[in-house]
């Protein structure tokens, strides 16, 4: 009897053949396919009555096993390559769904080995194996170690490498023109913007995104330098943002559309996500954007980098709605491939298919939107002023369509669930689980007469829950189970 297996490498397929030669038998038993993949584990959990939902969620899993193999990777057939800017754009998704104490803390230590010392560029890909990108790739190294301390608590990252981020910014104020707005990488480099929008036409400027990136990661970087006490690079992190802030209007904002460029492609979305916008014209760019979805047919236009920002967007300015439709849309382009049980996997592009070298069905930059499951949807989220999830808020959005949600998050505390459904009532139940040693911000949603009660009895009367004086529907809980019953 011989065994044939390989120790060194994997392969990824949908179908496999096997040619015997004369007198050997084979048959569906003399075939074992392994499934291997870094030992992570799940920390997170999901579902709700959308189905859509469902397998988007099973598709981001797998793809994720698929790509785990001690990095991040682009795909796990073609190029297998760490992408900074894929792993960035994931990393909240991640963190919800997955320990990444040790595998992310990995990864941004690769980013630093592969980052140039002397100029703090960050390459594309890390470790580095060549690759195309641009700003919003290298800016993983300021994003990934932001996110990993809002969900942990831990500055470990921050500290360890709190010179190598601020190189980044550093560089990044050297690849500018003379109005301020980062137009070049390295010499002859890609210098990328939005990445896989529909049919990969980009209309948005790279310059305009990349000047985006470059106010983020600064108001970030000013941010973290503010938590390590360093007073000095703050103030200094906190003036050059503004100088950002004021060259990228005066080069992007039409005061007349009261867009950013054209308003595609998400020009808008990274003015309103990142803070961009200038005081008393977020109104405005806000009703801007809702024009152009209305233009697009509430379909996605947006590529990797956008497309969980609008949803954020949409969220954060009460049209969770809009964001619900814009994710349940079932035809081109949308998530809507997903409802074929054939396709178990994210694709690299909106219509599965992209340019001559090819694009694969197994990559996971779109998963990026299973974080709006949990923090919209279901409404875990952090506190980042007080990170690690040792003060949480408990915020569910609920929206046309959607029947019930439930979602898990395995804190370092312990478990934290939010579990949401309409009985046939027409009452709005939610279940909240607070791990031992931690506190929550519970915000009950508007339904109904808003008539609260826990257990059975008004929330007023509960001694362990105190009812915010200005806003009745924010409550502060301490650790436990509750039961709320919003009456219709």
């Amino acid at each position: 009897e011989e065994r044939w297996e390989p120790k060194f490498t994997w392969h990824a397929f949908k179908k496999i053949e096997v040619i015997a030669t004369e007198g050997v038998a084979i048959s569906g038993q003399s075939i074992q396919v392994k499934s291997i993949y870094t030992d992570i584990r799940n920390t997170g959990s999901f579902e709700c009555s959308n189905e859509l939902f469902n397998n988007i969620c099973e598709a981001y899993n797998r793809t994720m096993h698929a790509n785990f193999k001690g990095i991040i990777s682009s795909d796990p057939h073609r190029e297998r390559l760490a992408y900074t800017g894929d792993g960035q754009v994931i990393t909240e998704s991640l963190l919800y769904s997955y320990d990444m104490t040790r595998l992310l803390r990995k990864f941004v230590t690769d980013i630093s080995d592969a980052s140039n010392k002397n100029t703090g560029y960050v390459p594309h890909t890390a470790p580095f194996g060549g690759g195309g990108g641009g700003p919003a790739w290298g800016s993983a190294y300021v994003v990934i170690p932001w996110n990993y301390f809002c969900h942990y608590g831990d500055t470990t990252l921050l500290r360890e490498h709190y010179q190598g981020m601020k190189h980044w910014v550093e560089y990044l104020q050297t690849r500018t023109d003379d109005k301020g707005i980062v137009v070049r990488e390295e010499p002859n480099g890609w210098c990328l913007g939005e990445w896989s929008t529909p049919h990969n036409r980009i209309e948005i400027p790279a310059s305009l995104v990349n000047t985006a990136y470059f106010y983020h990661v600064t108001c970030i970087m000013a941010d973290v330098a503010g938590i390590l006490n360093k007073k000095n690079d703050e103030h200094h992190l906190r003036t050059l943002a503004e100088t950002i802030r004021k060259n990228f209007n005066a080069a992007f904002y039409n005061e007349a559309t009261h867009h950013y460029g054209e308003g595609k492609q998400g020009a808008d979305v990274f003015a309103l996500a990142f803070g961009l916008v200038p005081e008393g014209k977020r109104e405005k760019v806000f009703a801007a954007l809702l024009g152009h979805l209305e233009k697009v047919n509430y379909h996605f236009d947006t590529g990797i980098l956008a497309t969980p920002l609008l949803l954020q967007v949409l969220t954060e300015n009460g049209r969770a709605d809009l964001a619900y439709k814009l994710m349940n849309q079932r035809d081109f382009p949308s998530y809507g491939y997903l409802a074929d049980k054939k396709n178990n996997t994210l694709w690299e592009t909106w219509n599965g298919d992209g340019n001559d070298e090819g694009c694969g069905h197994c990559h996971p930059m779109f998963g990026s939107v299973v974080a709006w499951f949990y923090h919209s949807l279901a409404g875990i989220k952090p506190d980042q002023s007080d990170p690690g999830m040792k003060h949480f808020y408990i915020e569910p959005m609920i929206v046309p369509d959607l029947k019930y949600c439930r979602a898990t998050y395995d804190s370092q505390y312990g478990k934290i669930s939010s579990d949401w459904k309409i009985d046939e009532n027409g009452n709005l139940n939610i279940k909240i689980e607070v791990p031992a040693n931690t506190s929550a911000t519970v915000i009950i949603p508007d339904w109904g007469g808003r008539t609260v009660l826990e257990s059975g009895k008004p929330v007023s009367e509960v001694s362990n829950i105190v009812i915010d004086k200005v806003d009745s529907a924010r409550m502060e809980v301490s650790s436990g189970v509750y039961h709320f019953v919003i009456l219709k």
